[in-house]
């Protein structure tokens, strides 16, 4: 049995909407956090320990630390650059070097305190209560980049590399297309 789960484009879209709702900080960090994990496919691990000097924009390259400390190359579409500027310039670039930081009830960013993955696990469940989407993990955004890669015709090579996986193998469990999808391919075999 499979476990996790890609999110459907519509959840996507109440996610984002529930992050963006209001100009306040903790909103524009929620969308941004969103919107990376789900155009790039980083972990929460990766997220939470995301340097502003990490994220070139200019390129469009992101360098994240993954498992076994391994550094990787990522990059994103455009929006999530976007939301990530935007993001950077309420934050600013004082305090730790950590682009994801804490934020006070108040709306007061914390600079010297980066968010912990918990806190981004947290982050994630009390979003996805607000937009009214089923239960998922941070790595759910991770298999839904996966499963959207797949979607759009990426070869399982390409994916194993954007994932910074070793086997394919490895990359293949992210595959949340369903029985769906195969039907579709099978359809479309000429016999």
């Amino acid at each position: 049995m499979q476990t996790g789960r890609a999110l459907s484009q519509i959840e996507t879209s109440k996610l984002i909407s529930a992050c963006s709702d209001s100009s306040d900080p903790s909103s524009l960090r929620d969308v941004a956090i969103v919107s990376l994990g789900i155009g790039s496919g980083l972990r929460r691990n990766e997220l939470s320990s995301l340097k502003i000097s990490d994220i070139d924009f200019s390129d469009q390259k992101i360098t994240a630390i993954g498992k076994g400390n391994k550094q990787r190359l990522v990059t994103a579409t455009e929006i999530v650059f976007i939301r990530l500027q935007k993001w950077l310039e309420v934050r600013g670039k004082e305090g730790c070097p950590e682009l994801f930081v804490c934020i006070g009830k108040h709306g007061d960013i914390r600079h010297e305190q980066k968010m912990s993955p918990m806190a981004i696990f947290k982050m994630i469940e009390k979003r996805a209560k607000a937009a009214g989407i089923e239960k998922f993990t941070p790595h759910d955004l991770r298999r839904t980049f996966a499963t959207r890669m797949l979607d759009v015709g990426a070869d399982i090579s390409i994916v194993k590399e954007a994932m910074g996986h070793s086997s394919i193998n490895t990359a293949q469990r992210y595959d949340r297309r369903g029985f769906d999808k195969v039907r579709d391919y099978i359809r479309a075999i000429a016999i």
